[in-house]
Order: structure tokens, then sequence, then C-alpha cells
């Protein structure tokens, strides 16, 4: 179904008006139908794979046992993501065609590059500033989680295996169907990020993964491809490893105003280096 007609058909509000002042007609028959299928287009997928990684889930822990599972979590989430890709791609995805005809240019690939590792860096500094890690220290509980793998695993999964994954769930299915179902844009992104926040499980990561979901919306809005918010995803993830590597945490609230420049550069940096994305040119291939 095209774009433009989506948008026509697919309005729950304008389904609901019809309803309400002519009664229930086979014309606003049709248009629930319309939209309940593409509901459905767009539910089933988030269905498939939280079922698939609980039951993939409960198998690795048959198969492994459980000390194995419970000191390699982060091994077995990326064999887990390594499962599901190829299930979601070929059940999923495939029929999402506009979203993989853009080619990136060496250019637009270093803007990218370049503002996924200042908007990280500055939001990791602006939630360092924050009261959120000492009012929801769960995080701390994934972050060490990571840090227990070796480098080659936690590089695997974290940078590799989880962007393409989440990526190819939140944007280039979720994303799609929603702009599909309500025919906007801006509530798409909004939505898409939203479910990318609830998917980290804890209130620190959330607001993290909600911005960052509303960056990698926006290129794969502008870029028409979905190697661009994958590409970011995996510079974002990669940098919050190598910070771990290092041995940094998030910013203290003390020495506010050297940290409140710091953050500020970087976010500002990056907002920068994001408009520049958008007047850079992708190749059809």
């Amino acid at each position: 179904m095209a774009a433009g007609n989506s948008s026509r058909l697919l309005d729950p509000k304008r389904a609901y008006t019809e309803v309400k002042q002519k009664g229930f007609t086979l014309k606003n028959h049709t248009l629930f139908q319309e939209w309940l299928r593409s509901s459905l287009r767009l539910f089933i997928p988030l269905l498939l794979y939280f079922s698939l990684q609980s039951l993939f889930q409960m198998l690795l822990f048959a198969l492994l046992g459980e000390t194995y599972y419970s000191e390699h979590r982060i091994a077995v989430q990326g064999l887990g993501n390594l499962l599901l890709i190829p299930i979601l791609f070929f059940t999923c995805y495939r029929g999402n065609r506009p979203f993989s005809r853009a080619r990136l240019d060496p250019g637009r690939i270093l803007l990218i590059l370049g503002a996924s590792v200042c908007l990280s860096r500055g939001l990791n500094h602006l939630l360092g500033l924050s009261p959120l890690p000492r009012w929801f220290p769960a995080y701390q509980e994934v972050s060490a989680s990571i840090c227990q793998e070796t480098l080659w695993i936690q590089f695997a999964t974290a940078v590799i295996l989880a962007p393409v994954l989440e990526e190819l769930l939140m944007r280039g299915i979720v994303y799609s169907r929603l702009k599909d179902l309500t025919g906007n844009a801006k509530t798409s992104l909004l939505g898409s990020a939203l479910l990318f926040a609830l998917l980290h499980g804890n209130v620190v990561q959330g607001v993290y993964a909600f911005f960052l979901g509303l960056l990698f919306g926006y290129l794969l809005e502008k870029c028409h491809t979905l190697w661009a918010p994958i590409l970011a995803h995996s510079t974002a993830n990669g940098v919050s490893l190598l910070q771990g590597f290092l041995g940094e945490s998030l910013p203290s609230p003390e020495g506010q105003l050297q940290e409140i420049f710091v953050t500020s550069l970087f976010l500002l940096t990056g907002y920068l280096l994001m408009s520049l994305v958008k007047s850079s040119g992708s190749r059809p291939d």
C-alpha cells in the first residue's frame, strides 16, 4: 500500500467519526478492517520477537545449565540474537523494500559516526549529571554482567548483533509499520523510540535509549536505508563499551560546571553533525 493512501485509509479517528455519524456501513467496516490489519502487522513482529526470545532463553538455559547461563548471560543473549535475526528478516522485514534501496556515501558515513559518538557521550554525561543513576541503580547490574565477558564477546554482542537485531525490529519493522498505521512520521518516531526505551528494561538505559531511538528513527527517515541507524547504533554501543573497557563511569554531579560545559559541547557538536547529515545526499542502488 502506498504511503499516500495509508494515512487516508488507516486513520482511526476518521473511521470512528464515520461510524458515529453514519452508523456501521460497508465503507467504514472496510476502513476498520484495513486499520486492524495494519495494527496486527505492527504487533505480530513484537509478539514474535518476545516469544522467540523467551523460548531461546529457556532452551539455552536447559542446554547450557544454570551455572553457565548465569555467568554468561551476555554471551547467551548474543546467541539468541544471532538466531532471531534471520527469523525476523525473512518473516517480517522482507516486504519493507523502500528502506533498503539507498546507499550511504562516505561523507554521510563519517557524519553519522561523528554525530553518534558525540551524542552518545553527551547523553551519558547528561545522565551522570541527573539524579537518575542514584534513584535507579539497576542499570549497574547490566553493566557488570557485560564486563564479565571477554572483550570479543562484548564486541560481537553489543556492537554487531544487538544493533542489527534491534534496528531490524524497531526501525525496519516497528517504525515503518507504525508510519503506515498512523500516516505520521513524528508519531511513528516517538512511538518506536518509546518501545525501544521499554525494551531495555531499566530507567537509566531506557531514557538513554529513548533519545538515541529518536536519532536512529531520524536517520532512517533521512537516509532511507536501515544501514544508517545500524551504523549509528553500533557506534553508540561501541563508545559505551570503550568507556567501560577504559574504566570510565557516568560523570558525577560534583564539579558540575566543567561537566555541564563538556556535556553541552558534545550535544551541540552532535546536533550540528546531524544537521549536516540531513543536507548530505545518499545514492540509490
